[in-house]
């Protein structure tokens, strides 16, 4: 029987599920945890939580290492084009890359979330 633990929280879905992904590639088993809950209260309870057995938790540092390269690369790829067709319009543009795959942070103080390069402006 595997021991899960919470091993790392994620306040989007795009992160959580970025993560998911290289687990599922990996082949490393995972339990989600606040996902539902996080669309109706995001952040209430602390995010999204993915919690992984123990038994492979020194495999996913690497794995972090990883999405964060990947990440790194697609922050300095100044040839990036992003398809915005499917995006909603009233999007604002993030400050820091342009991109337009941006949602609202706080609404109370206008702070919006850029999905591209992972600023909040």
């Amino acid at each position: 029987m595997l021991n899960y633990r919470l091993y790392i929280r994620h306040s989007n879905y795009f992160e959580a599920n970025v993560f998911i992904q290289h687990l599922e590639l990996n082949e490393i088993p995972y339990l989600v945890k606040n996902e539902a809950i996080n669309t109706l209260m995001p952040n209430i309870f602390g995010g999204i939580e993915i919690w992984i057995p123990i038994e492979y938790f020194d495999i996913l540092d690497n794995i972090l290492i990883e999405i964060e390269k990947e990440q790194e690369n697609l922050r300095k790829d100044k040839n990036f084009k992003e398809d915005s067709n499917e995006l909603n319009p009233n999007n604002r543009i993030c400050v820091n890359c342009n991109s337009k795959n941006t949602r609202i942070y706080e609404k109370e103080n206008n702070i919006w979330h850029c999905f591209h390069c992972g600023n909040k402006f």
